[in-house]
């Protein structure tokens, strides 16, 4: 992404992965690209924190792990 403000990104991050884990269910490398679409999410807002769900699925369908 075309970052706008990455200011609490790993915020973010943990708190995809967390809520991917342990709220949703999903297995750890689910929650990782969870976490890691939220963070991703959160630096096309300009406020800090403030995460699009639209943003995170998008995102999420192009979180690849290896």
């Amino acid at each position: 992404v075309e970052a706008v403000n990455p200011i609490g990104s790993g915020d973010s991050l943990t708190a995809g992965i967390l809520v991917g884990h342990f709220v949703r269910g999903l297995t750890v490398p689910e929650a990782v690209r969870l976490g890691t679409a939220t963070a991703a999410a959160n630096c096309l807002s300009l406020t800090s924190g403030v995460v699009n769900e639209a943003d995170v699925e998008r995102l999420l369908e192009q979180v690849q792990m290896e």
